[in-house]
C-alpha cells in the first residue's frame, strides 16, 4: 500500500474509560483531548508518526441532537448501536484526488470551528456501515507536534487499514484504494496494521470492533 491519505480515524464509544484503558494496557500512550463545543462530543486521542486515533464519546446529549449535527449524519453515528450504523469515521487529507468524491458533500459548520471554515462531509445516510467520511480545506500534514509518539509497545506508524462494511460504494473504494482495504462484513469493524506487523502481534479490542496488528 502506498501513502495513506487518512489523517485520522475516529471511533465512537459508549465506554470511553474502559476503551482508553484498554489501549493503555497494550502499551499505547494517551495524547491531548478536546471538548467539541456545540457538537456534544469530547475526545481522547492516541498519536502516531503519520496518523492518530480519536476516541469519541457523547458528553452533551442535547447538543449532539441539534439540527446541525443531525443533518451531517453525526448524530446517527453517535447513536450507532440504536441505528445499526458504523461507529467509525475517517478524516482525509485535502488532496485534489478527492475533489470528485466531495463535490456534493454536506458543508458542516460546527460551533468549535472558525466562522470561515467548514467540513466537507459524506455521511452515507443510505449506506450506514461505511465510515462517516470528511475533510477540510488546507489539511495536508499531521498535527502531532508535542504529542507522545514513543509508545511502550514500540508502535510507530500506520501501514495498512481495513474496514469491514456491509454496504458498498464503488467510487469511494476506488479513490481510497491506495489508503484502505474493504471487506464485506455483517457488522462494521476496523483492522489497523502498524509497522507492517513486524512484531507479529495481534490484539482484538474488547470494547470496540477494532483489531490491531503490530
Amino acid at each position: 500500500m502506498g501513502n495513506i491519505d487518512i489523517h485520522h480515524l475516529f471511533i465512537f464509544t459508549n465506554n470511553i474509560d474502559n476503551l482508553i484503558q484498554e489501549f493503555l494496557d497494550i502499551g499505547f500512550k494517551e495524547g491531548s483531548n478536546r471538548i467539541h463545543k456545540g457538537q456534544g462530543t469530547s475526545n481522547r486521542k492516541i498519536y502516531f508518526e503519520n496518523f492518530f486515533i480519536e476516541l469519541l464519546y457523547i458528553s452533551n446529549k442535547e447538543e449532539i441532537k441539534k439540527e446541525i449535527c443531525a443533518n451531517s449524519g453525526l448524530t446517527k453515528r453517535a447513536y450507532y448501536e440504536q441505528n445499526k450504523a458504523s461507529p467509525f469515521g475517517i478524516c482525509l487529507y485535502d488532496k485534489n484526488k478527492f475533489n470528485k468524491l466531495f463535490e456534493n458533500a454536506y458543508k458542516y459548520k460546527p460551533e468549535y470551528l472558525p466562522n470561515n471554515m467548514s467540513i466537507d462531509v459524506l455521511s452515507f445516510e443510505d449506506k450506514p456501515t461505511l465510515p462517516w467520511t470528511f475533510r477540510w480545506k488546507g489539511l495536508n500534514k499531521a498535527n502531532n507536534q508535542n504529542e507522545p509518539l514513543i509508545h511502550d509497545n514500540n508502535v510507530k506508524k500506520l501501514s495498512n487499514i481495513t474496514f469491514g462494511v456491509k454496504d458498498k460504494d464503488a467510487q469511494f473504494e476506488e479513490l481510497l484504494k491506495d489508503s484502505a482495504n474493504f471487506e464485506i462484513s455483517d457488522f462494521p469493524y476496523v483492522e489497523l496494521c502498524f509497522d507492517e506487523n513486524r512484531q507479529k502481534k495481534t490484539y482484538k479490542c474488547k470494547f470496540t470492533n477494532v483489531i490491531i496488528r503490530y
